[in-house]
């Protein structure tokens, strides 16, 4: 193959729009989901969009997004359900998960993948076991029966308050070397065309 990837990294695609719409709120733990499958703590991020040329002939990036969470966050059952009225009896635990793109950067992760899949499983046999629709399922039967596989669904809101962006230090914000910071004016890193300095 050249040392070309057999396979491409696909590293978010179309994701469906549930009954739940997990965002940077609960990320932030602003809302907390109360019908946790699964926990959440990567940075939400996204690469850069596009570089451009500033006025001043330096390369500047576009778009590139990186918060930490602060702490672990919760992800709603309801996540990983199609809305009742589009479609039955079908969850969705990988790229599709029902998210935001800021959530998703950092729900994509494969260990919360593994949880939301032990998780949708776990549901899917109580649902067969029930003979109820997915959407019809007993949350705390679930709950505790993830619980009782190990799962961890609670978070502590006293060690890991919600992270409002108006309490967020600025200096806890990742910053990187070509990227503006408001605190020291524009350090974008250029070349000068002329001397190659």
């Amino acid at each position: 193959n050249n040392n070309w990837p057999t396979q491409i990294y696909v590293r978010e695609a179309r994701r469906m729009v549930g009954e739940y719409v997990t965002t940077e709120h609960d990320c932030r733990r602003v809302r907390i989901a109360p019908d946790p499958v699964g926990l959440g703590s990567y940075t939400m991020d996204s690469h850069n969009v596009q570089r451009y040329i500033t006025k001043q002939g330096c390369v500047q990036n576009e778009g590139n997004i990186e918060v930490s969470p602060g702490g672990p966050y919760a992800i709603s059952y309801r996540s990983l359900l199609p809305k009742r009225n589009e479609c039955a009896n079908l969850l969705v635990c990988t790229n599709g998960v029902s998210s935001s793109h800021i959530a998703f950067g950092s729900i994509r992760m494969e260990p919360v993948f593994m949880m939301l899949g032990q998780s949708a499983a776990t549901a899917a046999v109580q649902s067969l076991q029930e003979g109820v629709n997915l959407h019809d399922i007993d949350y705390p039967k679930l709950r505790n029966q993830l619980i009782a596989e190990g799962q961890r669904l609670d978070i502590d809101t006293d060690q890991y308050p919600p992270l409002l962006p108006e309490t967020e230090p600025l200096t806890e914000r990742w910053r990187f070397g070509d990227e503006p910071d408001p605190e020291r004016g524009c350090v974008v890193t250029c070349e000068n065309r002329q001397t190659g300095e």
